[in-house]
């Protein structure tokens, strides 16, 4: 192996590590966004009509990300995958309540 071989190695061996760094971070920045509506979801619990509004607007929120959707580059897998991440979010009760049908 010469040394541009290696270069080229070295370069991609650090974009992959930088990548994974990254991906790490998102995956911290969703947890966090997790814990956060799972707090904010459990602290309205006793506040039926609040409770309501945010399941409605989470509702029309994932509706209308799906209704963009439709009829851009995204795949179904793209969007399966949306919908796995929200499911993940989204206290599971909830999720039951206000998931879009396929």
């Amino acid at each position: 192996m010469d040394n541009e071989d290696r270069a080229i190695l070295l370069s991609v061996t650090n974009t992959v590590s930088n990548l994974a760094n990254s991906m790490l971070k998102i995956r911290m920045e969703v947890n966090a966004i997790k814990t956060t509506l799972t707090a904010v979801h459990y602290a309205l619990h006793k506040t039926p009509e609040l409770q309501e509004l945010i399941e409605r607007c989470l509702k029309i929120a994932i509706e209308t990300d799906h209704a963009c959707a439709l009829g851009t580059s995204q795949t179904d897998e793209m969007l399966q995958h949306h919908q796995d991440s929200l499911s993940k979010l989204i206290p599971p009760h909830v999720w039951e309540k206000v998931k879009t049908s396929d």
